[in-house]
């Protein structure tokens, strides 16, 4: 079964591509419902539209960054910054919410008791998807 991702009946509007900044619409045709609604998404910022912001007051670009969520968007906005000349303060909210929007590592700790057990040892041996087959398991004591 596929699901076709559309502007109607998204899953969640995080995953539409014009919507979250990874497709930017290139022109617009203002006869078109959903113009209006795309033109304002904070994500769809033209070249131009970038450079304005380092224009604004600290609060008003702490305020307009915030409304921003793609990473991509933010390091252009980065970018520009270093560009242009920013103010430190200017630059600094820019990384920060840059920061603040990266998709963080996930970590997983596994207990050592857990890969000590025979059970789980015999599992992994031979299966190249759990743990490299088992062989990362035979040197825990």
């Amino acid at each position: 079964m596929s699901v076709a991702l559309t502007m109607t009946m998204p899953l969640r509007l995080s995953l539409i591509p014009f919507l979250n900044g990874r497709l930017t619409p290139v022109r617009l045709l203002d006869d078109e419902e959903d113009t209006q609604f795309l033109k304002a998404n904070p994500n769809n910022l033209g070249e131009d539209d970038l450079k304005e912001l380092f224009k604004l007051s600290l609060a008003k670009l702490t305020a307009r960054l915030a409304e921003v969520s793609n990473p991509i968007v933010l390091e252009r906005v980065v970018a520009i910054a270093e560009e242009q000349g920013a103010t430190i303060k200017q630059l600094k909210v820019a990384q920060e919410r840059l920061e603040a929007v990266q998709e963080k590592p996930i970590k997983v700790q596994v207990f050592a008791d857990v890969l000590k057990d025979p059970a789980v040892q015999q599992a992994a041996q031979g299966n190249p998807n759990l743990m490299g087959g088992g062989e990362n398991l035979a040197g825990i004591s």
